[in-house]
């Protein structure tokens, strides 16, 4: 290979180092996938040979494309997650997990968990490789738990805060009515003792709040709640 003298734009680089890593026989998969990888994978359903997945990801880009086909067949059954908002602190601080990969690999693991049971696994290997996790980090795994639990219902936001927890619908279902919601919702909040209030959003989207005396409290009585459902 001749190369020139000015300097190589930063592909071109990036093709010849690849050419010069791999020189062994069995190398040429190692060197298309890089190749792959430098140039950008091609349009699925078309003619070019190069694209843009690697200004996305290649994982959120299958995301993506996996959404898009289950709704062009409509069969899109994905899971669907209340938003939730702690007032409180909810991370992995530096401090207990030090490697930033393994930090966001705890995350990408909470985030993705489709059961309790995956959460309890990650809590475990928590304790097991870094100690008791610190207020924080049990705050982000109250989240997710949260998430989980009114996973696929009619409830699209919760925020928790220290002395109320609110609760945004966006349908009646799988109540019969709105007032049979209203109702059992209330019969709920009196049984356990709970001072509560009904509300709406500016899209006309019911609230229900009800308030408690502190945070820890709170999460117990909002875990609680999900029974309903």
């Amino acid at each position: 290979l001749l190369v020139p003298k000015k300097q190589l734009d930063h592909r071109a680089f990036r093709r010849l180092k690849t050419i010069e890593q791999h020189t062994s026989l069995g190398s040429g998969y190692d060197i298309s996938m890089k190749d792959l990888e430098i140039r950008g994978a091609g349009n699925l359903f078309g003619y070019k040979q190069s694209g843009h997945i690697g200004a996305v990801g290649f994982e959120m880009y299958c995301s993506l494309l996996k959404d898009e086909i289950n709704t062009a067949l409509n069969n899109n059954k994905s899971l669907r997650h209340p938003d939730v908002v702690l007032n409180v602190d909810a991370l992995i601080p530096d401090h207990y997990i030090k490697n930033p990969s393994q930090r966001l690999g705890f995350y990408d693991r909470l985030s993705k968990g489709v059961s309790i049971k995956d959460l309890e696994n990650v809590l475990v290997e928590l304790r097991d490789r870094f100690g008791h996790p610190p207020r924080e980090t049990e705050n982000l795994i109250s989240l997710a738990r949260v998430r989980l639990l009114f996973k696929n219902t009619s409830i699209i936001r919760i925020e928790v805060g220290r002395d109320n927890a609110v609760f945004e619908f966006d349908d009646v279902a799988p109540f019969k009515s709105l007032d049979v919601l209203i109702l059992q919702v209330s019969d709920w909040a009196t049984i356990n003792k709970l001072q509560y209030s009904f509300g709406k959003t500016t899209a006309q989207n019911l609230l229900f709040t009800f308030y408690y005396k502190n945070f820890e409290s709170g999460l117990s009585a909002v875990c609680g709640f999900a029974k309903l459902f």
